[in-house]
């Protein structure tokens, strides 16, 4: 509970200092980190994290703010990514991990944070809405990734969160 309201600290001071209005929010995303079990990853995985991500649209284009929070890693995290699924949501097995579409910026330790913020095109921003996109968190021990957590569109809520 306390990593998400870190996070949500975070957020809200990343908007206020650019300058954006709680009225002015797009379409918020989020989505929990766990540890990854397929993809070679070591069986032991440890960690869990919480994403918050927020898709607003300017006469740009659409423009999405990635955030997030991890703990409890076995090993130093080294990089995170944004990834696009090769097969979606409505796949009858579910969504199938794909390549790497953008590099995110984390703390390099067991705990920490990791951001980005992209211009994506239109048919990104669509597919965003549809469930295909995921971060995935990489460490010394997995460096093909310990952590991953689908974005879906919304506010996670879990029993915890309840007062």
């Amino acid at each position: 509970m306390a990593i998400r309201r870190s996070l949500l600290v975070l957020v809200a001071t990343i908007l206020m200092s650019a300058g954006v209005s709680f009225g002015q929010l797009g379409a918020p995303f989020s989505g929990t980190l766990e540890p990854i079990i397929d993809q070679g990853a070591s069986a032991d995985g440890a960690g869990t994290g919480f994403l918050y991500s927020v898709l607003d649209y300017y006469p740009e284009g659409p423009k999405l703010m990635v955030n997030g929070t991890f703990e409890g890693m076995s090993s130093p995290a080294t990089v995170a990514h944004l990834h696009r699924a090769t097969n979606g949501p409505d796949d009858p097995a579910g969504p199938t991990p794909g390549p790497k579409v953008f590099d995110l910026v984390v703390s390099e330790g067991t705990a920490g944070t990791l951001n980005g913020s992209f211009w994506i095109s239109e048919e990104q921003a669509e597919e965003l809405k549809q469930g295909w996109y995921y971060v995935q968190v990489h460490s010394q021990e997995n460096p093909v990734g310990a952590l991953r957590g689908w974005l879906i569109q919304g506010f996670l809520h879990t029993p915890e969160d309840s007062p």
